[in-house]
């Protein structure tokens, strides 16, 4: 390990970003010098996912598993595809206060970036907000999803823009790109979420990709005209709604695809986009370099291939 940390600065960050992050992770813990030279590098993680319930917590960093338990188990590795270590947490500790621990010792280099991070959890995550903000500075992430699991219970419409707002203004508003929003089970035949302040947010009016499985109570399509991709669950759809989404994809630059899951008006959106379009069959037109799909369930306006 010596004649490791004897060579140049620029050597050493090359070979330890071809390594795993556990086996980082593993020359970290060597020795302060270890530490000091561990800490200084810049790393691109590929995903990093928060997963769990009160008592068990999950810290995926690419293929290096951590899970947090309270059971009386030491600390051990797993001989499985992806590398898992357990930790024994003490019956009286909390399992999520370890993994923010990690999680906030990793990520206490501001120039570390995150391609994507992911949070699936059933409880509430407000004690996450702490240790976010102890970190003194925005997270980079290019991707942000929250999976969040009702188990059964509708009485959800606030609690995924409450959880949302715990994680979303700890991350830096243009460096995130894509932001996915999902509830298990499928509530689309249920109350639509609020979102209000999420609407307001930097995060969200920077972001250039948006999915949801869920409807958003008070959303206005203006509010989702910026983003490129579109893949959601919207109320209605009318013509002139259809007309509104089919300008701005036109003058959108870098405009890629969007799909919204609605109460579709099919057949006068069809009748008049037809009046204006070239009619490809019963469901599709060509307006330009747009392909427009109707369904009494679906429409979508994609770029075709120039």
């Amino acid at each position: 390990m010596r004649g490791l940390l004897d060579m140049p600065i620029d050597i050493i960050e090359k070979i330890l970003k071809k390594l795993e992050h556990g086996e980082r992770a593993t020359f970290r813990n060597v020795s302060k010098a270890c530490r000091q030279t561990f800490d200084s590098i810049n790393y691109t993680f590929e995903t990093v996912e928060f997963s769990g319930y009160r008592n068990n917590v999950w810290l995926i960093i690419e293929n290096c598993l951590v899970e947090y338990q309270r059971r009386n188990i030491l600390r051990q590795k797993d001989k499985s595809i992806i590398k898992k270590w357990t930790v024994n947490v003490k019956l009286d500790e909390d399992p999520w206060s370890k993994a923010l621990e990690e999680f906030t010792r990793i990520f206490g280099n501001p120039k570390h970036l995150i391609q994507e991070l992911h949070f699936n959890y059933k409880g509430q995550l407000s004690f996450i907000t702490g240790s976010l903000k102890s970190l003194g500075h925005q997270l980079n992430v290019n991707s942000f999803e929250l999976s969040r699991d009702f188990d059964g219970r509708y009485n959800a419409r606030g609690e995924v823009q409450t959880q949302t707002m715990e994680i979303l203004p700890f991350l830096k508003a243009g460096v995130l790109e894509d932001l996915s929003f999902e509830c298990l089970p499928d509530l689309t035949d249920h109350p639509k979420m609020f979102f209000k302040k999420v609407i307001k947010t930097d995060q969200w009016k920077q972001a250039k990709r948006l999915y949801t499985n869920f409807c958003i109570t008070n959303m206005k399509l203006s509010d989702l005209m910026h983003f490129r991709r579109l893949d959601v669950d919207y109320d209605s759809i009318k013509t002139k709604d259809a007309m509104y989404i089919r300008d701005n994809c036109k003058n959108l630059p870098g405009f890629e695809k969007y799909s919204f899951r609605s109460n579709v008006d099919s057949e006068k959106i069809l009748e008049k986009f037809g009046s204006e379009a070239i009619v490809l069959d019963d469901n599709s037109i060509q307006d330009g370099f747009l392909l427009i799909s109707v369904t009494p369930g679906l429409i979508t306006f994609e770029k075709m291939n120039q």
